[in-house]
């Protein structure tokens, strides 16, 4: 056996190895299927790539489940009474609903040597009664819901019964009026923001020992007693962005073990 032709391969083949592992990226992170059954059950979780992944919807307490025999509108919607009881209609942003429970949440996790961007959301189909919610916000949390940050702009939701696909609305739009402060929420300052696909929202984990959790709400705010959710039937709830993978400290370690054969053997 040639050593001699057999060494300068291994040292190219291991960078190889390390550096095609550097980045990944696709325009799908996460999606939700939400099922046609007689609300939503089960629905499907796909995760693109090991180092992003998230958990299953949930309601929060501020929104209860329809009894679908009671009411059968919005149609196609995984649906929620959105009302004053137990807790006031939030009239000041996204900042007071996840205050009062009015939201849809899941959270997502980051694991060590990942870069994630989040750039979009993709079929948010939001079905709602016509006094129902007249808006809708994505908020996420790094900090176990300590504070919030808005994600894109808000959707603006008309007073009319049926259902909409909102996505360009927090992909494109602003957000305005989004509070600060305790309850109701009306001192402090305004922020705005961008949407999504203007400022994708970063979650940097390349350097990290441990996973980060990040803790999603979708926030439905002002307008009056109603029903509100999320379009069922196989409807595919995106997130959309990037995803960049660093090699780990040991993979290093063999690349640099592999540039030492290469300049031993040219010397040689």
């Amino acid at each position: 056996m040639n050593t001699k032709k057999q060494l300068p391969l291994l040292s190219v083949s291991v960078s190889l190895m390390i550096f095609g592992n550097l980045s990944a990226s696709a325009a799908t992170l996460i999606q939700w299927s939400i099922t046609a059954t007689t609300e939503r059950t089960n629905p499907g979780i796909t995760n693109a790539f090991t180092g992003f992944t998230a958990t299953d919807l949930t309601a929060a307490a501020g929104l209860q489940t329809v009894n679908p025999s009671l009411s059968t509108t919005p149609t196609n919607t995984w649906r929620f009474t959105y009302t004053n009881t137990p807790n006031p209609i939030p009239t000041h942003g996204g900042l007071q609903s996840i205050a009062v429970g009015d939201y849809i949440g899941f959270d997502t996790v980051v694991e060590p040597g990942w870069d994630i961007k989040v750039d979009g959301v993709l079929n948010l189909i939001l079905g709602k009664t016509q006094t129902s919610a007249a808006a809708a916000g994505l908020y996420f949390s790094i900090n176990n819901g300590s504070s919030w940050t808005q994600a894109g702009g808000n959707a603006s939701l008309p007073s009319l019964l049926g259902s909409s696909d909102y996505s360009s609305e927090i992909n494109t739009g602003t957000a305005t009026n989004q509070y600060s402060g305790t309850y109701p929420f009306n001192t402090g300052a305004v922020t705005t923001t961008q949407g999504l696909a203007t400022a994708p929202v970063e979650f940097d984990n390349t350097l990290g020992a441990s996973a980060i959790t990040v803790k999603w709400a979708l926030a439905f705010s002002d307008g009056g007693i109603g029903r509100v959710g999320i379009e069922n039937g196989g409807n595919l709830l995106t997130l959309s962005g990037s995803a960049t993978s660093v090699p780990e400290p040991s993979s290093y370690a063999l690349f640099g073990l592999g540039a030492c054969v290469f300049v031993f053997h040219r010397r040689r």
